[in-house]
Protein backbone atom coordinates (compact mmCIF):
# COMPACT_ATOMS: atom_id res chain seq x y z
CA UNK A 1 0.00 0.00 0.00
CA UNK A 2 2.86 2.46 -0.83
CA UNK A 3 0.66 4.91 -2.30
CA UNK A 4 -1.85 5.02 0.86
CA UNK A 5 -2.86 8.38 1.74
CA UNK A 6 -3.22 8.70 5.85
CA UNK A 7 -4.71 13.16 4.81
CA UNK A 8 -7.16 11.20 2.46
CA UNK A 9 -7.98 8.33 5.68
CA UNK A 10 -8.94 11.77 8.17
CA UNK A 11 -10.86 13.38 5.45
CA UNK A 12 -12.66 10.52 4.40
CA UNK A 13 -13.23 9.86 8.12
CA UNK A 14 -14.38 13.55 9.15
CA UNK A 15 -16.84 13.37 6.04
CA UNK A 16 -18.58 10.38 7.23
CA UNK A 17 -18.52 11.57 11.52
CA UNK A 18 -16.98 8.58 12.79
CA UNK A 19 -14.17 8.71 15.63
CA UNK A 20 -11.59 6.86 15.54
CA UNK A 21 -13.28 4.49 18.50
CA UNK A 22 -15.82 3.98 16.01
CA UNK A 23 -13.84 2.79 13.06
CA UNK A 24 -11.82 0.85 14.51
CA UNK A 25 -14.77 -1.26 16.20
CA UNK A 26 -15.93 -1.73 12.73
CA UNK A 27 -12.63 -3.00 11.13
CA UNK A 28 -11.90 -5.12 14.41
CA UNK A 29 -8.24 -3.55 15.01
CA UNK A 30 -7.21 -1.20 17.58
CA UNK A 31 -7.57 2.18 17.76
CA UNK A 32 -3.98 2.69 17.92
CA UNK A 33 -3.60 1.07 14.81
CA UNK A 34 -6.08 3.10 12.92
CA UNK A 35 -4.39 6.27 13.86
CA UNK A 36 -1.26 5.31 12.36
CA UNK A 37 -2.72 4.74 9.72
CA UNK A 38 -4.19 8.53 9.43
CA UNK A 39 -0.90 9.85 10.73
CA UNK A 40 1.50 8.06 8.27
CA UNK A 41 3.46 5.84 10.59
CA UNK A 42 1.85 2.59 9.10
CA UNK A 43 -0.13 1.66 6.12
CA UNK A 44 -2.70 -0.80 5.74
CA UNK A 45 -2.57 -4.51 4.45
CA UNK A 46 -3.93 -5.40 1.14
CA UNK A 47 -6.41 -6.93 2.53
CA UNK A 48 -7.34 -4.36 4.91
CA UNK A 49 -7.61 -1.37 2.62
CA UNK A 50 -11.08 -2.29 0.87
CA UNK A 51 -12.63 -3.15 4.44
CA UNK A 52 -11.04 0.08 5.66
CA UNK A 53 -12.82 1.89 2.53
CA UNK A 54 -15.83 -0.73 2.98
CA UNK A 55 -16.32 1.08 6.32
CA UNK A 56 -16.16 4.82 5.27
CA UNK A 57 -18.38 4.28 2.56
CA UNK A 58 -16.04 4.64 -0.46
CA UNK A 59 -14.02 2.96 -3.01
CA UNK A 60 -10.47 1.91 -2.10
CA UNK A 61 -8.65 4.26 -4.67
CA UNK A 62 -10.46 7.29 -3.12
CA UNK A 63 -7.62 6.26 -0.06
CA UNK A 64 -4.90 6.61 -2.29
CA UNK A 65 -2.54 9.19 -3.98
CA UNK A 66 -2.43 8.39 -7.80
CA UNK A 67 0.31 6.65 -9.39
CA UNK A 68 3.54 8.99 -10.15
CA UNK A 69 3.35 9.86 -13.79
CA UNK A 70 7.01 8.26 -14.12
CA UNK A 71 7.23 5.42 -11.32
CA UNK A 72 10.63 3.71 -10.34
CA UNK A 73 11.19 0.20 -10.09
CA UNK A 74 10.07 0.49 -6.05
CA UNK A 75 6.72 1.89 -7.12
CA UNK A 76 6.38 -0.82 -9.81
CA UNK A 77 7.06 -3.34 -7.30
CA UNK A 78 5.02 -2.02 -4.86
CA UNK A 79 2.19 -0.85 -6.79
CA UNK A 80 1.52 -4.88 -7.24
CA UNK A 81 1.99 -5.56 -3.67
CA UNK A 82 5.60 -6.86 -4.06
CA UNK A 83 8.44 -7.86 -1.94
CA UNK A 84 12.05 -7.42 -3.13
CA UNK A 85 12.86 -10.77 -2.14
CA UNK A 86 9.07 -12.08 -3.73
CA UNK A 87 10.57 -10.78 -6.96
CA UNK A 88 14.14 -11.45 -6.68
CA UNK A 89 12.46 -14.88 -6.35
CA UNK A 90 10.57 -14.76 -9.59
CA UNK A 91 13.62 -13.37 -11.64
CA UNK A 92 15.70 -15.94 -10.11
CA UNK A 93 18.26 -13.45 -8.43
CA UNK A 94 19.03 -13.07 -4.79
CA UNK A 95 17.65 -10.39 -3.23
CA UNK A 96 21.17 -8.19 -2.43
CA UNK A 97 21.51 -8.27 -6.64
CA UNK A 98 17.86 -7.09 -7.37
CA UNK A 99 18.10 -4.51 -4.45
CA UNK A 100 21.10 -3.27 -5.96
CA UNK A 101 19.21 -2.83 -9.45
CA UNK A 102 16.50 -1.06 -7.65
CA UNK A 103 18.19 1.37 -6.24
CA UNK A 104 20.51 2.30 -8.80
CA UNK A 105 23.67 0.93 -7.71
CA UNK A 106 23.94 -1.75 -10.19
CA UNK A 107 24.49 0.17 -13.81
CA UNK A 108 23.92 -2.53 -16.17
CA UNK A 109 19.97 -3.60 -16.76
CA UNK A 110 20.61 -6.56 -19.95
CA UNK A 111 17.98 -6.59 -22.30
CA UNK A 112 16.91 -9.71 -21.11
CA UNK A 113 16.38 -9.21 -17.67
CA UNK A 114 14.05 -5.85 -18.31
CA UNK A 115 12.12 -7.95 -20.72
CA UNK A 116 11.49 -10.42 -17.57
CA UNK A 117 10.79 -7.63 -15.17
CA UNK A 118 8.49 -5.74 -17.80
CA UNK A 119 6.43 -8.96 -17.97
CA UNK A 120 6.13 -9.73 -14.14
CA UNK A 121 5.70 -5.61 -13.30
CA UNK A 122 2.80 -5.94 -16.05
CA UNK A 123 4.90 -2.71 -18.11
CA UNK A 124 6.41 -1.94 -21.63
CA UNK A 125 9.84 -3.02 -21.26
CA UNK A 126 10.99 0.84 -22.07
CA UNK A 127 8.81 1.88 -18.85
CA UNK A 128 11.67 -0.25 -17.01
CA UNK A 129 14.84 0.79 -18.67
CA UNK A 130 13.29 4.29 -17.70
CA UNK A 131 12.95 3.43 -14.18
CA UNK A 132 16.34 1.96 -13.50
CA UNK A 133 18.15 4.78 -15.11
CA UNK A 134 15.75 7.10 -13.10
CA UNK A 135 17.33 5.16 -10.02
CA UNK A 136 21.33 5.27 -11.76
CA UNK A 137 20.46 8.89 -12.08
CA UNK A 138 19.88 9.54 -8.63
CA UNK A 139 23.04 8.57 -7.24
CA UNK A 140 25.11 10.70 -9.50
CA UNK A 141 26.68 13.39 -7.96
CA UNK A 142 26.11 17.42 -9.20
CA UNK A 143 28.11 20.19 -8.56
CA UNK A 144 30.48 18.39 -6.11
CA UNK A 145 27.38 17.46 -3.85
CA UNK A 146 25.79 14.36 -3.84
CA UNK A 147 21.40 14.18 -5.00
CA UNK A 148 20.60 14.53 -1.85
CA UNK A 149 22.71 17.69 -0.98
CA UNK A 150 21.26 19.23 -3.99
CA UNK A 151 17.81 18.67 -3.64
CA UNK A 152 18.00 19.85 -0.15
CA UNK A 153 19.39 22.99 -1.15
CA UNK A 154 17.25 23.35 -3.69
CA UNK A 155 14.18 23.47 -0.97
CA UNK A 156 12.59 26.81 -1.12
CA UNK A 157 11.55 28.17 2.15
CA UNK A 158 8.72 30.70 2.05
CA UNK A 159 9.93 33.23 4.57
CA UNK A 160 9.88 37.22 4.18
CA UNK A 161 13.63 38.42 3.09
CA UNK A 162 14.18 40.33 6.30
CA UNK A 163 13.37 36.61 7.88
CA UNK A 164 15.16 34.47 5.97
CA UNK A 165 18.57 35.78 6.49
CA UNK A 166 18.34 36.49 10.17
CA UNK A 167 19.89 34.31 12.12
CA UNK A 168 18.39 31.37 14.66
CA UNK A 169 17.46 32.13 18.14
CA UNK A 170 15.79 28.62 20.35
CA UNK A 171 12.85 30.18 20.86
CA UNK A 172 12.53 30.68 17.35
CA UNK A 173 13.53 27.22 16.60
CA UNK A 174 11.49 25.12 19.10
CA UNK A 175 8.08 27.57 18.06
CA UNK A 176 8.78 26.71 14.54
CA UNK A 177 9.33 23.26 14.74
CA UNK A 178 6.20 22.86 16.98
CA UNK A 179 4.27 24.38 13.45
CA UNK A 180 5.67 21.85 11.59
CA UNK A 181 4.79 19.42 13.52
CA UNK A 182 1.13 20.36 13.60
CA UNK A 183 1.32 21.04 10.19
CA UNK A 184 2.54 17.25 9.47
CA UNK A 185 0.10 16.19 11.99
CA UNK A 186 3.10 14.02 13.67
CA UNK A 187 4.54 14.20 17.48
CA UNK A 188 8.03 14.50 18.31
CA UNK A 189 9.96 15.73 20.88
CA UNK A 190 12.29 18.86 19.96
CA UNK A 191 16.23 18.46 21.73
CA UNK A 192 18.76 21.60 20.51
CA UNK A 193 21.46 20.20 23.10
CA UNK A 194 23.71 17.45 21.90
CA UNK A 195 24.41 16.63 25.43
CA UNK A 196 20.83 16.24 26.01
CA UNK A 197 20.49 14.34 23.10
CA UNK A 198 23.25 11.70 24.28
CA UNK A 199 21.36 11.34 27.44
CA UNK A 200 18.01 9.90 26.05
CA UNK A 201 19.77 8.01 23.20
CA UNK A 202 23.10 6.50 24.86
CA UNK A 203 25.33 7.89 21.73
CA UNK A 204 26.15 11.53 20.97
CA UNK A 205 24.68 12.71 17.51
CA UNK A 206 26.49 13.09 14.24
CA UNK A 207 28.84 16.25 14.79
CA UNK A 208 28.56 16.97 11.07
CA UNK A 209 24.70 16.92 10.87
CA UNK A 210 22.70 19.53 11.45
CA UNK A 211 19.26 17.39 12.34
CA UNK A 212 18.43 13.78 12.84
CA UNK A 213 15.44 11.88 14.15
CA UNK A 214 16.01 8.96 17.17
CA UNK A 215 12.93 6.58 16.70
CA UNK A 216 14.89 3.99 19.02
CA UNK A 217 15.07 0.08 18.21
CA UNK A 218 12.03 -1.44 16.47
CA UNK A 219 10.94 -3.94 19.67
CA UNK A 220 11.37 -0.37 21.92
CA UNK A 221 10.65 2.52 20.13
CA UNK A 222 10.99 5.78 21.52
CA UNK A 223 7.63 7.25 21.59
CA UNK A 224 7.78 10.23 20.40
CA UNK A 225 10.60 9.92 18.45
CA UNK A 226 13.35 12.52 19.55
CA UNK A 227 14.21 15.42 17.14
CA UNK A 228 17.26 16.70 17.12
CA UNK A 229 18.67 19.88 15.48
CA UNK A 230 21.82 21.54 15.92
CA UNK A 231 21.87 25.41 16.37
CA UNK A 232 25.37 25.96 15.55
CA UNK A 233 24.70 24.93 12.00
CA UNK A 234 21.84 26.25 11.68
CA UNK A 235 22.91 30.22 10.21
CA UNK A 236 20.05 31.38 8.85
CA UNK A 237 16.35 31.08 9.49
CA UNK A 238 16.04 30.16 5.98
CA UNK A 239 18.31 27.16 6.34
CA UNK A 240 16.45 26.23 9.78
CA UNK A 241 13.03 26.03 7.75
CA UNK A 242 14.74 23.80 5.10
CA UNK A 243 16.43 21.68 7.76
CA UNK A 244 12.55 21.21 9.52
CA UNK A 245 10.60 20.51 7.04
CA UNK A 246 13.63 17.48 5.57
CA UNK A 247 13.18 16.33 9.03
CA UNK A 248 9.51 16.42 9.21
CA UNK A 249 8.72 14.96 5.96
CA UNK A 250 10.78 11.74 7.25
CA UNK A 251 8.55 11.84 10.33
CA UNK A 252 5.50 12.24 8.37
CA UNK A 253 6.41 9.81 5.43
CA UNK A 254 8.83 8.06 6.92
CA UNK A 255 8.62 5.40 3.71
CA UNK A 256 10.52 7.82 1.00
CA UNK A 257 14.10 8.44 2.62
CA UNK A 258 15.65 10.84 -0.07
CA UNK A 259 13.65 10.15 -2.91
CA UNK A 260 13.09 13.16 -5.45
CA UNK A 261 9.34 12.48 -4.06
CA UNK A 262 10.22 12.86 -0.61
CA UNK A 263 11.86 16.61 -1.35
CA UNK A 264 8.59 17.10 -3.46
CA UNK A 265 6.64 16.33 -0.26
CA UNK A 266 9.19 18.77 2.39
CA UNK A 267 8.51 21.60 -0.45
CA UNK A 268 4.79 21.28 0.00
CA UNK A 269 5.55 21.56 3.81
CA UNK A 270 7.61 24.52 3.10
CA UNK A 271 4.45 25.83 0.93
CA UNK A 272 1.73 25.49 3.40
CA UNK A 273 3.22 26.29 7.00
CA UNK A 274 2.02 29.36 8.66
CA UNK A 275 4.02 32.48 8.96
CA UNK A 276 6.28 32.59 12.28
CA UNK A 277 5.10 32.65 15.43
CA UNK A 278 7.70 34.35 16.59
CA UNK A 279 9.65 37.16 14.46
Amino acid sequence: MARFSGTKLRAARDAVHLTWDALAARLGVSRVLVQHWAAGRRKPTAEQLPRLAHALGIAPDDLLDPPPADPTLAELRTGLHLTQAELARRLGLPRSSYAALEAGREGQLSDTLANRLAELLAVPAEAVQRAHRKAVTANEPIAGMTRTQARHNALRPALPAATAARPVTRQWLLARIQQYLELANVDAHPILDAEEYEQRTGRPPDPGRAGEIFRGPPADPVRPPLLYLNPTLLPTCAEADRLIAHEVMHLRWPSYGHKREAFARAQQLLDTVPPPLIR
